[in-house]
């Protein structure tokens, strides 16, 4: 399926969604007016470690491979680099993943349960002229399961931070499309489950959080972000610089979030866009290369 119809004027996903909620300055830059972004070696590890629960949950019961008919190679010739951009992680990075992986397959952390669907890929009008795509880690005809490298566990979401993820809320209203579509019944209750892996090479950690929520809470949801569409439809419409989206309703908590914004150089006014992107592009580089001889 390709997930980008030409239909659409308007492409977003449930985390441009969060991204739009938290700053629409931040949103635009990003998805507007092309401004790069800092490439973060946390996300090759949490790349890698995606591919390497994929193979195995594609595997049947009997860990075979549906593709090859052999039993499946978990870790093949360059396992340790994310496959978008090459980039390798670290060996200790790959001997912390194959930590990670193994716990979670001897304490049933990642299950290969019947009817599961992985990296499902969908694309779906959300108003007229928006598009929406994703894709469920793990799609199951009860819940949704996402896998998440955490550097820090005080940040992981427990079962009633889940309940209201709108990420996993969003993820689940497909879920119970499929289930309409296809005439199959809708559980009163379904789950929504992060299956949380720890980054820190000291001390191995696996653990999961689930949630369980009524449909209703993944309707809502949808229509949440159906109201929220027809703004960002606009603003791409209507927008032509940055500082004509409006600010951030808590300014300096969006700016310090996730490790500080990207654009605080534009916002503050040190950088233009064009010169953001060939700085960035800069360090992106310098770094993919220290990357690389490691």
């Amino acid at each position: 399926m390709d997930v980008f119809d030409p239909e659409y004027e308007l492409y977003v996903s449930a985390s441009q969604l969060s991204t739009w909620r938290l700053c629409n300055r931040k949103w635009w830059l990003e998805k507007m007016a092309c401004a790069v972004t800092e490439d973060k070696g946390y996300f090759t590890f949490g790349t890698v470690l995606h591919a390497v629960l994929e193979r195995w949950l594609r595997a049947d019961d009997r860990g075979v491979d549906p593709g090859t008919g052999e039993p499946v190679e978990l870790y093949p010739e360059d396992w340790h680099k994310a496959e978008d951009s090459g980039v390798p992680v670290s060996l200790a990075e790959q001997l912390l993943i194959k930590k990670l992986v193994t716990k979670a397959i001897d304490e049933g952390i990642v299950r290969r349960l019947p009817g599961r669907e992985i990296e499902a890929e969908f694309s779906r009008t959300l108003v007229d002229d928006v598009g929406i795509v994703g894709f469920i880690d793990v799609a199951l005809p009860g819940g949704v399961e996402d896998h998440k490298s955490i550097g820090n566990f005080r940040y992981a979401l427990g079962p009633e931070q889940l309940q209201q993820d709108p990420q996993l809320l969003l993820y689940l209203h497909e879920g119970i499309l499929r289930l309409e579509e296809a005439g199959k019944p809708v559980p009163d209750k379904m789950f929504v489950r992060h299956n949380q892996f720890g980054k820190d090479t000291k001390r191995p950690r696996v653990t999961f959080a689930e949630g369980w929520v009524k449909p209703d809470a993944a309707r809502k949801a949808w229509a949440e972000a159906q109201r929220d569409a027809a703004v960002m439809l606009e603003q791409s419409r209507t927008l032509t610089h940055w500082t004509e989206a409006p600010e951030p309703p808590t300014a300096g908590q969006a700016c310090r979030k996730y490790g500080g914004c990207d654009f605080i150089d534009i916002c503050t006014g040190r950088r233009t866009i064009t010169e953001h992107n060939a700085h960035t592009e800069t360090l992106n580089s310098y770094r993919s290369q220290l990357s690389h001889r490691s």
